[in-house]
């Protein structure tokens, strides 16, 4: 950067330390010098020493040019830290900055004749424990602690000659600002899973802090007003008529993304020039500016304009500085007016946009510059914008530039933001968890989303990983904006183990324990002024303003503190009635497990998701019963963790059928299953609810039957009558799917004489939905099935008014499911609209899969008979969903469905095929309550298909497999179907139907079987 302007730029080792001990990201550096020992041999130590020094005087120079901290130095190497004591934003660009300095530096050296020996370098990046006070490690105590200190010095242990090895985190933080080539196949002691690292090449020419850290190729989400506006600026700015807009905004919310959107369309018209401020150069005047003009200069082959006016300003700098005649104050007004007017000139040559990045880091020459060309702006074809934090700018700046702050994204365009940058791969469940912690920030959902789509392509947990304290860009950041609180980041940490929001009492009263309240006071109002805290209440309450920043507060206190913090909560709220009534239970359990109280802090955990499965939230308890269950592996009582065990599987199995079917939790089932078994038979009734799973997530219906067989033998006359009534639930629903209809009645009407409304209010939570509901559903379909239409309509009408007295959400999705397939039964259109807009009602956006699938086999079925364009695949796709899931029961309906679409939309031979095996895959597996009805479509497609002559026989099955479940009603359509298609009617059918037409409702197939009858004279 010189080329062309001129270079510019208490407590003892083992006595108690001011400051804990913190957790922080550390970047590390380690140079080594090739060959010192060899010098003995050669070189006299006079000159070995001279030779040593040159190079450890680079390597300081270099380090230090780049706000690093030399930590040690040896005789033929050191050690720097980058991001303590100070912590900085960018931290881990200086560190492979200073290492491409060091290089350059030495090679410049010897090119001028000096002799240098070779250099080797390693950078690492990680979390390191930090000692609280840096003098400390001066004075020879432990330093960092960590993978970064021993990694980076075994990285420089096999990097090449006069080379930079660096490790992949800090190649991930970099990758944008230098060019790599990737090193394979490495070997590193102590590090056997390390075996790739990458050479640093060079750095590459980008203008912005946001080219150098972030992806612009990022979708720029929202903030539609905001660029319309910039971009109506710019026109204006081609007409001759200039504007200054400073774009104002928290960390990461976006404003350099809006700047380098607009850049993107202004490049096409006009000339862009980018001053880019950083952190470290506050006190170096011009330091933007120069930087610009230097590049420029180095690509003068790309605008001459620019690089003429580079040349300018350094003539009337180094003029004005060598001028001895002159007031300091003359000079900074003659550097800022001529500065001005090489970029006005620039303006007219061409229409300018002059993007200026960080303007809370500026110097204050380099301010002056901006307002004076600001004030006059409207005269000149310039856009000046500008983005910035809203601290650090005053009001007389503010006054020279339209403001345009920038807000949070709403929750929405925060979706569409992570499924943008993560191309829709990630789960709901973390997309929601992303967009739940990132508060709109922008940045923050771009890092965790890229962190944990690289988690899930590494086959990784993505919500574990992101749950970790990992290596971050945003670890630096969050970092600087804690440590700048000084003194009242205590106070923050303390906060942050309350939690992301604390009650001021609870507050006092913890902070007490180390520090008085006056201080805290203090503390609080620093906070609020660096709007780390709000308090929405006038000082009931403090909330951290982002989640990340409460996390990165908590992280970087050491894990015993924590500990201790959470212990000291849980005692006061044991001991103080006033803490104790500000501090929730989902709180409380936090600090429980927090302070290794395991035990305590599950128990809370399981009641927390009890109380919202009453209320019928679904993802929320999941999640806190998944928790709870890795949990119970930490108590170490055998008896007392398999009977947790059994607690959290009996609530948590029937989320899991929800959210992911019943072959989702058919694992957590089987588990505990074997958990019951193990118990004597005399203690097994108490969790007839994980037995009762275990049967419905069966594989198959014959496996089902199989259980249910096992279930109901356990049960005894001992059992209570809940234990009773859920094993005749199993009953029922069986005897239903192998089209024992009759046995299906007698154990309903056996089973709701148990039923207990108060037992009811828990065991429904527990088995999924209500039995009650469930009996009466499935009296309704066994009632049609057998010809007792009025019947059925009465008991599916009672299914789903009970179920909406209830107000048990499953348990009425669970009634309108039944009563939709009761409708199709009857063929009842309007009654399908209604009861699958009530499920559309109460399920939102939450859309359940076996829903979704059901949804989409009733979707494409009402588009076909409506004659309208349909991709019957989509059909299909939904019937493989629901076996996918494990929703067998009542699959052969839905495949009924599906070979009618299929039909209608012109593919019956394809529906032929499926039907075959639907068939052949029902009389395997005894699920053959609506086989009869499939044998009567397989004869109708018969026909269609030129296969006439097997459509007497599929009919002559479907009618004694009818016949055997007494299912009347599917009689009559087996009769109708030997009608509609002109075949013989078989004495044993006229006969059957003689016998048992009275037991069937009036209907158009009654009336015409009737019609048939009389004809014959029988």
């Amino acid at each position: 950067m010189g080329s062309l302007f001129g270079s510019e730029q208490t407590d003892g080792f083992l006595g108690e330390p001011a400051q804990p001990d913190e957790r922080r990201q550390l970047t590390v550096l380690f140079y080594d010098i090739v060959g010192s020992t060899d010098m003995l041999a050669s070189l006299d130590p006079e000159e070995i020493r001279e030779t040593l020094l040159r190079v450890h005087s680079i390597a300081r120079s270099g380090i230090q040019a780049n706000h690093g901290s030399l930590e040690q130095v040896l005789g033929d190497g050191g050690m720097a830290y980058f991001g303590f004591p100070d912590p900085m934003e960018d931290a881990v660009f200086q560190a492979v900055r200073a290492a491409h300095g060091i290089l350059d530096a030495r090679a410049k050296l010897e090119r001028n004749g000096q002799s240098m020996p070779d250099v080797r370098i390693g950078i690492s990046t990680s979390i390191v424990i930090l000692p609280g006070n840096a003098a400390a490690v001066r004075q020879g105590a432990l330093g960092a602690v960590g993978v970064a200190p021993n990694l980076a010095a075994r990285l420089q242990s096999v990097a090449e000659q006069n080379t930079v090895l660096v490790d992949r985190a800090t190649h991930e933080l970099t990758r944008r600002a230098f060019e790599f080539d990737q090193v394979e196949g490495l070997s590193l002691k102590g590090f056997p899973d390390v075996s790739v690292a990458f050479s640093l090449k060079r750095q590459k020419d980008v203008q912005s802090r946001f080219e150098m850290a972030r992806d612009s190729g990022t979708p720029l989400t929202s903030r539609t007003e905001e660029l319309a506006r910039l971009r109506n600026a710019w026109d204006k700015t081609q007409d001759g008529s200039g504007r200054a807009i400073m774009v104002l905004g928290e960390a990461g919310i976006g404003k350099s993304r809006l700047s380098v959107a607009l850049k993107d369309e202004v490049g096409k018209s006009g000339r862009i020039l980018t001053l880019q401020n950083q952190p470290s150069t506050t006190g170096s005047a011009l330091y933007p500016l120069i930087t610009m003009y230097e590049r420029a200069w180095e690509n003068r082959e790309q605008d001459q304009g620019i690089a003429n006016a580079a040349v300018a300003t350094a003539d009337l700098l180094r003029g004005l500085e060598k001028d001895p005649n002159i007031s300091s104050e003359e000079r900074r007004r003659r550097i800022v007016q001529g500065c001005a007017e090489e970029i006005r000139r620039l303006s007219w040559e061409r229409p300018c946009l002059l993007a200026v990045e960080d303007l809370h880091w500026v110097d204050e020459v380099t301010l002056a510059l901006l307002e004076e060309l600001a004030r006059t702006v409207r005269q000149h074809p310039l856009f000046i914008l500008v983005t910035s934090r809203n601290e650090g700018v005053t009001a007389d700046t503010r006054a020279v530039f339209e403001d345009m702050t920038l807000g949070p994204l709403s929750e929405g365009d925060s979706h569409a933001l992570v499924r943008a940058v993560t191309e829709d791969a990630l789960s709901a469940r973390t997309r929601d968890w992303i967009v739940s912690k990132c508060d709109g920030n922008p940045l923050f959902l771009i890092e965790l989303s890229a962190f944990a789509k690289q988690a899930r392509e590494s086959g990784e947990s993505e919500i574990d990983l992101l749950n970790e304290t990992g290596v971050s860009s945003l670890q630096d950041l969050l970092a600087v904006r804690i440590e700048n609180a000084g003194r009242a980041k205590r106070s923050a940490r303390i906060t942050s183990v309350i939690g992301r929001d604390a009650n001021y009492l609870v507050l006092s009263k913890l902070a007490q324990t180390r520090f008085p309240e006056p201080e805290l006071e203090v503390d609080l109002h620093q906070l609020l002024r660096q709007a780390i805290l709000e308090t929405p209440d006038n000082g009931g309450t403090y909330v951290f303003k982002h989640a990340l920043i409460r996390e990165a507060a908590y992280q970087t206190q050491l894990r015993s503190t924590r500990k201790m913090l959470h212990g000291k909560i849980v005692d006061l709220v044991e001991n103080d009635p006033a803490v104790r009534a500000r501090v929730t239970r989902e709180a409380l359990a936090e600090h429980c497990l927090g302070s290794g109280r395991i035990e305590k802090g599950v128990d809370l955990l399981i009641e927390t998701a009890e109380t919202a499965i009453r209320r019928s939230a679904v993802t929320a308890p999941e999640a806190s019963l998944q928790r709870a269950l890795k949990l119970t592996a930490k108590i170490r009582d055998a008896e007392r963790r398999r009977e947790t065990r059994l607690r959290i599987i009996t609530l948590l199995g029937p989320l899991i059928s929800q959210v992911a079917g019943p072959r989702g939790a058919a694992g957590i089932y089987r588990s505990g299953q074997e958990l019951v078994f193990d118990l004597e038979e005399g203690q097994r009734g108490e969790w007839f609810p994980v037995l009762w799973g275990w049967w419905f997530t069966a594989s198959d219906q014959k496996e089902q039957l199989r259980r249910a067989d096992v279930i109901i033998k356990g049960i005894s006359e001992s059992e209570s009558r809940e234990a009773r009534l859920q094993a005749l639930h199993c009953g029922w629903a069986t005897q239903f799917a192998t089209g024992a209809h009759d046995r299906c009645l007698a154990a309903i009407d056996e089973g709701l004489e148990l039923y207990d409304t108060s037992v009811a209010e828990t065991s429904r939570h527990h088995y999924g939905h209500d039995a009650r509901v469930c009996g009466l559903g499935e009296r309704a379909q066994s009632l049609w099935m057998k010809g007792d239409v009025e019947g059925s309509l009465a008991a599916i009408k009672k299914a789903e008014d009970w179920a909406d007295e209830t107000g048990h959400t499953p348990s009425t999705l669970h009634a309108l499911d039944m009563a939709t397939l009761a409708a199709f039964y009857r063929r009842d259109f309007d009654e399908i609209g209604r009861t699958l807009g009530k499920i559309t009602d109460l399920t939102g956006s939450r859309e359940l899969p076996v829903i979704a699938a059901k949804r989409e086999i009733f979707g494409g079925w009402f588009a076909a008979r409506s004659n309208l364009a349909y991709d019957a695949d989509r059909v299909r796709n939904g019937l493989q969903s629901l076996r996918d899931l494990g929703a067998l029961e009542d699959t052969p309906i839905y495949a009924d469905i599906v070979a009618e679409t299929m039909t209608l939309c012109g593919k019956a031979r394809e529906a032929v095929a499926d039907l075959d095996r639907e068939i052949e895959e029902a009389r395997q597996t005894n699920l053959v309550f609506w086989v009869p009805e499939l044998l009567r479509r397989r004869a109708w497609l018969s026909t269609m298909i030129g296969e006439d002559e097997r459509a007497a026989g599929f009919l002559d099955e479907g009618f004694e497999m009818a016949k055997h479940q007494n299912a009347n009603m599917l009689l009559l359509r087996n009769h109708s179907m030997r009608v509609q298609l002109g075949l013989d009617v078989p004495g044993e059918v006229s006969s059957t139907l003689l016998d048992r037409i009275d037991l069937v409702s009036d209907g158009p197939k009654k009336a015409q079987a009737l019609k048939f009858l009389k004809r014959l004279n029988v």
